[in-house]
């Protein structure tokens, strides 16, 4: 009858379901533009496992709740969940963020306004891919240039509890792109 017995140290159902139920209360993000080809959830750049986990502790401390080691939450998160920790590549704007977000009464008030703005951001990109093409052009005058102040980067960075009381530097990333070559 070897391995015919439930494992002595085998964690109960309760606490398995409350850990998934834990992971599923972070809000988890579809693709994002570059990720399309892929069905993955991300969660915010800020969390990982062990932060996760520290908080399913507390939770389970303030309910008064027996609570699971960390590594059956991370086995749970890695075999059981499609997600990842990942910081957008590109950002939404606002107006789209806010749209997203509303409910479906809120987004009813918001519907001409949200689509009169897809309308000019289509509007927009037309306009630049004319101009990029007329810029390709040989012997043209035409000159497209496409400008971003990339994200705010603090410096020093790290997870050291020094560095968080330290003072920061921001380092703003301007880049200039000319489209036409």
């Amino acid at each position: 009858m070897r391995g015919r017995h439930e494992p002595h140290n085998k964690s109960p159902n309760e606490q398995l379901e409350a850990v998934r139920a834990h992971i599923k209360s972070f809000p988890a993000v579809d693709h994002h533009y570059s990720r399309a080809n892929t069905n993955r959830k991300f969660l915010g750049c800020d969390l990982n496992i062990t932060k996760m986990d520290e908080l399913y502790v507390e939770d389970c401390k303030a309910k008064g709740l027996p609570c699971v080691k960390v590594g059956v939450c991370r086995h749970m998160f890695c075999s059981e969940f499609n997600l990842s920790f990942h910081h957008p590549k590109k950002d939404d704007c606002q107006k789209c963020e806010q749209y997203e977000c509303a409910s479906v009464e809120e987004k009813a008030l918001m519907e001409e306004e949200y689509s009169q703005h897809i309308t000019n951001k289509d509007t927009a990109r037309e306009e630049k891919d004319r101009d990029k093409e007329a810029a390709k052009q040989k012997d043209s005058t035409v000159h497209a240039i496409t400008m971003d102040l990339q994200s705010v980067l603090t410096t020093p960075c790290g997870n050291v509890s020094a560095l968080y009381y330290a003072q920061k530097l921001a380092v703003y990333n301007f880049t200039i792109l000319q489209s036409g070559n």
